[in-house]
Parts: structure tokens; C-alpha cells; sequence
């Protein structure tokens, strides 16, 4: 007994350690690859030579406007794949802080994207800011979602509606859609389940041409069972910019 709680131990203080050297090698590298504010990701574009020099995996870049959310994406993929993600940080250091993954069902471009990170004890950190995005004060704040790829550049999504629903939930474990029509029923069905909607909810997903959902844990308690979920859509081109407004359903 006494060997198990000292060999706990010195597991979880090797993974406070990783996790304290991910989170300054993690805003290091924002500012080394785009600069020293995350709207550069779409201005300037992205040094992709860097970050690939760094980790062959990595797919995109994520920002998210009104939270800390910066970070690069990755993709799993040989002996990296099946969660290795959620406790290996960008450079495969273990780390509590992980690195956000895109589903791999889906691809960087898919009408689908579901990208996963974790909700941590550092309250600015990971997807941590979108964990209560369930609720109405904190999905008010949350702006453009802003999705940029090595080979596609940098796509802008508008926050549509926000769910808690249970971990295994199958409704959102649909990538493809024979036309828009289709991902627009998509749409609608999950915001059945939506605690938060735009107030344009019906304009945006009638003018949706692609859905981006940002999957994190409630808490970062280990065991949840529920996943926050908030979903984004890139819209059609049309003549004059779109405002999005928040309500409470």
C-alpha cells in the first residue's frame, strides 16, 4: 500500500510538472507562430513550416473570440491515435492540459468538424472556457469561432446554440450530409437539446454551410459523464455582415 500511494505520487507530481511547462511552451508558441495577438492567425496567416516542424500531426489552428482559446490542432493518427491526445501535450510530453484533437472521423475541412479538449484546473486554459458555455451569461460572451488549416486558410464561425448532454450522446456523431437541406435537419434536431441558442438561431442555420462543435467536460473532475458542447456554423456569402444575439431559450 505504502509503494502504490508513493509510486500516485510521484505520477501526479510528474504530471503537475509536464503541465506547468505545457502551459508556457503553449502561450510561447501562439506568439511564436502568430504573433502576439490570436487575430493574426487570420490576418498574417499561420507559420504552418513551424508548427509542423514541431508536430507532423498538427491539422489547424483554433481561436475563439471572448476566451483564451488559441491553440493548435491535431489529428490522430498512428501510434498517436486513440486518446493519446487528451494526456500528451503538442510536443508528446505527458501533460494533464493534453492538446486539442479533431475527431477522427471528420477531416479539417468535413461539413462536420468536431474537435475535442479538455476542461483543467487552470481556468484560461484548454477548452476550460467553454465547459459552462451551457449556461446563458458565459455563451453570451463567446464570439467567432475562427478555424485556420494548413491548406484551406482561415474559415470564421458563428456561435449558434450550446448543449450538456450526455458523453456518448449519438446525435452529434454525424459528419456528412447529402446537401444542406440535411445539415440544416442536423442543426435543428440538436437544438432540441440546446440550454442556449443565438437569438438568430433559424436565420443562421437556414444560411449554415458548415458546423464546427467544441466538445469539453463540465468540469475537471475525472468521471463526467455529460460534455459540454458548443456548436458554430460558417454561413453563406450574402451583402451585408451578420450580428449574432444570444438568448435564453
Amino acid at each position: 500500500m505504502m509503494l502504490t500511494a508513493t509510486l500516485l505520487a510521484a505520477t501526479a507530481g510528474i504530471m503537475a510538472a509536464g503541465t506547468s511547462r505545457s502551459l508556457s511552451r503553449y502561450s510561447t508558441l501562439e506568439v511564436e507562430v502568430i504573433g502576439d495577438s490570436p487575430n493574426n492567425a487570420a490576418k498574417e496567416g499561420i507559420d504552418w513550416p513551424s508548427l509542423r516542424k514541431e508536430n507532423p500531426d498538427v491539422v489547424g489552428w483554433l481561436t475563439v473570440e471572448g476566451t483564451s482559446i488559441s491553440y493548435p490542432v491535431t489529428s490522430e493518427r498512428g501510434e498517436h491515435a486513440g486518446g493519446w491526445y487528451l494526456k500528451h501535450d503538442f510536443w508528446g510530453r505527458a501533460s494533464t492540459l493534453g492538446c486539442p484533437y479533431i475527431d477522427p472521423r471528420c477531416t479539417t475541412e468535413a461539413s462536420h468538424i468536431l474537435i475535442y479538449g479538455h476542461t483543467v484546473d487552470a481556468p484560461d486554459s484548454m477548452f476550460t472556457p467553454l465547459s459552462h458555455a451551457y449556461e446563458q451569461q458565459t455563451f453570451s460572451l463567446i464570439g467567432d469561432a475562427h478555424w485556420s488549416t494548413t491548406e484551406h486558410g482561415d474559415a470564421t464561425f458563428k456561435p449558434l446554440m450550446a448543449i450538456n448532454v450526455d458523453a456518448l450522446y449519438p446525435d452529434i456523431q454525424q459528419f456528412r450530409f447529402a446537401s444542406n437541406s440535411g445539415l440544416r435537419s442536423f442543426l435543428r434536431s440538436l437544438s432540441k437539446d440546446a440550454s442556449c441558442c443565438a437569438e438568430n438561431k433559424e436565420e443562421l442555420i437556414e444560411r449554415a454551410r458548415r458546423v464546427l462543435s467544441l466538445v469539453t467536460c463540465p468540469s475537471p473532475h475525472e468521471g463526467e459523464c455529460t460534455r459540454t458542447i458548443v456548436i458554430f456554423v460558417q454561413l453563406q456569402a450574402r451583402s451585408r455582415p451578420l450580428r449574432t444575439k444570444h438568448f435564453q431559450p
